[in-house]
Order: structure tokens, then sequence, then C-alpha cells
């Protein structure tokens, strides 16, 4: 199941949060919580419901030993068994099986990503003595199989919600917020990114050979919007459903495309599982020598997460040959540089960089670096320009203007110049229009979701 498709959002989910507030305390919230997730998942995926139930188990069953035996070197070997077990059991099913061909990309388990990341951060954090194991099974299993961030994420630490798990508080202000940020996300995936796909799958499928050098680019940057409010849409619906539910998870996406270097793009991109990473894998100390070794391991680690193929490492590694080229500037000598000057070269970095993640064909590839370098014009195997591309640029002006101008925190500065007046007459005024906008933007996606069912059932796959 997906949160793009209408009986989630008119049956599964107002059905889920009837019960949830019907209930009259935590326990038995988190028994709904924790029966709608596990439908959630049988829904789309019930055969893999039994390598979440094991790896629940587990993980569960391991975090307990790991602490009891943490003091002494036994517990290192627990946590280096277990953490090596999820990820075999992550490569095993997401990677080696998809390049064998014995599945399709799209046929791995649901949130094998997710969960397995889940997985790892709890039982580090048990061998670091930073967390207490959670005792109880049905409690653990919930954290892993919340359905809001079961799919796409975010990446959420089990420290992050120990607390929240057991008891919380749901606030009036918590149901608004959760509803506008759902609804804001949905728009995301479905209005800009459910429209913005068509133009990468034409150009970039069957009428790639013949697009110009212009259309290249053109179509290279439509990828990169469809990628992010693909990835942030998802992101907010999560975190909009969680906090309805009375759960506060981390921001995940902060206008990214807004930065000056490729290092802060990576510091507001998919941020909490970038720092995963960079807390996990990066933060012991490292031997002089193995420096840069582990540095790039680290990078083509998150590459790898995002894509199922080698593109996604070669993209990875791509990315830290850029970050580790501004550490060597140094950020002393790039304060220096015009802001203009940092801001275009970032840009160009991280869209072609995108290209990297999208090919994986070797020879489209190639065909590619050609296009964008313009050697393809010199060489005669394309032109600089095409008229396909001025049709589809005129004919989505005003979708791809208002892509670029919400990749930034346009919305949120107008919202917050209202709802966060002195006024609390312009302020509650401020939220009823906000509220009734969102509820215009929910009949409309549900417009095109009713119109065009299987147009938004795929999704980038984590």
């Amino acid at each position: 199941m997906v949160f793009t498709n209408l009986f989630f959002i008119y049956l599964f989910l107002p059905i889920c949060l009837l019960l949830y507030f019907c209930a009259k305390n935590v326990r038995m919230r988190n028994v709904i919580l924790l029966v709608f997730s596990l439908l959630f998942y049988i829904w789309g995926e019930p055969f893999w419901i039994l390598l979440l139930l094991f790896s629940s188990i587990f993980n569960w069953f391991m975090g307990i030993q790991i602490d009891r035996f943490r003091t002494d070197s036994l517990g290192r070997k627990l946590t280096f068994f277990s953490v090596a077990a999820n990820i075999l059991i992550l490569i095993g099913f997401k990677y080696f099986s998809v390049m064998a061909g014995l599945m399709s990309e799209h046929a791995f388990p649901l949130g094998i990503s997710i969960y397995t990341l889940h997985a790892i951060s709890y039982l580090l954090d048990c061998s670091r003595g930073s967390i207490k194991p959670q005792n109880r099974y049905l409690l653990f299993l919930m954290y892993l199989s919340l359905f809001p961030q079961l799919t796409a994420g975010p990446v959420v630490r089990y420290s992050e919600l120990e607390t929240e798990l057991e008891k919380r508080r749901i606030t009036s202000s918590d149901i608004y917020e959760g509803i506008i940020k759902f609804i804001i996300g949905l728009t995301k995936t479905v209005l800009i990114a459910g429209n913005l796909y068509p133009v990468v799958r034409t150009f970039f499928g069957e009428g790639f050979f013949a697009l110009s050098t212009l259309g290249t680019w053109y179509v290279l940057l439509v990828f990169c919007l469809y990628l992010y409010y693909q990835l942030s849409g998802y992101s907010d619906m999560a975190s909009g459903i969680a906090r309805i539910f009375g759960f506060h998870y981390p921001v995940n996406f902060d206008h990214p495309f807004m930065c000056r270097t490729v290092t802060e793009f990576w510091q507001r991109w998919f941020m909490t599982q970038v720092s995963f990473f960079r807390d996990y894998m990066f933060s012991s100390p490292v031997r002089k020598e193995w420096r840069y070794p582990a540095f790039f391991l680290v990078w083509a680690c998150i590459g790898g997460w995002f894509g199922v193929s080698w593109n996604g490492l070669l993209w990875g590694i791509f990315c830290g040959i850029f970050i580790l080229l501004e550490r060597k500037i140094g950020e002393e000598r790039l304060k220096t540089w015009p802001v203009w000057l940092k801001f275009i070269l970032s840009k160009l970095i991280i869209v072609i960089s995108f290209g990297i993640l999208y090919f994986r064909d070797l020879n489209r590839l190639g065909q590619f670096f050609l296009k964008i370098t313009g050697i393809g014009i010199l060489s005669g195997q394309n032109a600089l320009t095409d008229p396909y591309t001025w049709n589809s640029i005129s004919g989505n002006l005003f979708l791809l203007i208002a892509a670029v101008l919400f990749c930034g925190p346009l919305r949120e500065r107008i919202t917050e110049s209202f709802i966060t007046s002195r006024n609390t007459i312009t302020a509650s005024r401020a939220r009823i229009v906000q509220m009734i906008l969102c509820l215009i933007l929910l009949a409309v996606c549900s417009f095109l979701i009713a119109e065009r069912p299987d147009a938004f059932m795929e999704y980038w796959r984590l």
C-alpha cells in the first residue's frame, strides 16, 4: 500500500484514526497502531511480512543480549554479528537478487532499507549504552513497523521515539500541523512530481537518443525536481501522519537546492539517512592511511542505498569527490568566493550527479555525457536544440516555475508571516485560510488519483 491511494486516504487512514482516538490509553493506541501497521504491510507485501517479523524478533533479542554483555568482549562480538546479519540480508534482497535477475527492482521487500537502518541504529546505540533495550517485544515491533515511515522514511532512531512510544500527549496543534503537512506532501507527490515524471519518462526513454544538448539539460533538471518532490513529499506525508498520532519525526529535507556548496546540499538532502551513515560509519577514529578509503566507502554506501545498481555507488563516489575537494579548498577560502558562483557551480555538480543516478546503461550514460558537454554537437551525434524540447518547456512552463519557486522556503515564509502574527485574529484567520487551501489541494489531488490511479502507485524504492 502507498499513501497516494484513495483507499488509504479515505478509508484505511480514517478508520485507523477513528479507532486510535477512541482508545482510552496509550497501550490500546499502540495495539491499534501495530495492527494497522502490519495490515499496511500485508496489503502490499503479504509474503515479505515474514521477513519483517524475523527482523523484529532477531533484533529485539540481540539488543537485549548486547546490553547484557556490553562491557565485555562477547557484547562486541554480538554487535558485530547482529549488524553484519542485517547488512547481509539487506544486500542479499535489495542488491544481489535484483542484479542477478532473481527479482525485479519493484519486487524486493517493501521498506527493507528503512527498517534495516532502524534496526542497525538500535543495535549500535544499545552497544554504546546510549539507550536501554526495549524489553517488550510488541513495542519494539511497533517501532520497527510503524506504517508512516515504513515505505520511504524518514530514518527515525529509537532514541528519538523512545519516550513517545510509551508516553505521548496529542494536542490540537499536533493534529492541525499533521493534517497540513500530510496534504502538502500529497500535493508535492501528486500535483508536482506526478506531472514531472511523464516528461522524464518520455524524453529519457524512447526519445533519449534524439535529444539535443538543451533538451538533455532540460530533462535532467526536471528529473532533479521530480526526485526532490517525490522523496520530500513522501517524507512530509509520513511526518504528518506521525504527528497526528503524537510522534515528532526529525526534519528530512531542508530546501536542499538552496545550498551554496555540494557539502551543504548533503546537509539538507535526506538528512536522516545521511546522518545515519555519518554517525554510525564515520564517527569512529580511522587510521590516517585509511582515512580516504573510509570516506569513499561511506559515500559509496550512501549512493548504493538510493540506487539498486552500480550507478548508485558511482553517484555516491562522484558526490564524495566534490565534497572532498571542498574540504581541501577550505571553508575560509570558499567564503571569499562570490555567492552567485558557488550557487551555480554547486547546482551544476548536483544536477549532473543525478544524471549518473538515473542512467544504468553504460551506453546511455556515455551518450548522456556527450550531450550535456556539447561534444555530441561537434561529432554530429546531436543538435544544440530541438522543437520537441521547446514544445515541452512551453507546455509545462507554469508547472516548472511553480516547482522551482517552491523548492525554496517561499511557502513557509508566507505562512509564518501570517500565522505567527502578534494579532491573534490575523493568525486565526490565516490558519483557517491555510486549511481551506489545503482541503482544495486535497480535492484536486484526489481527482487526479481517481483519474489516473496507476500513475501515482510508483515511488522511489529505498
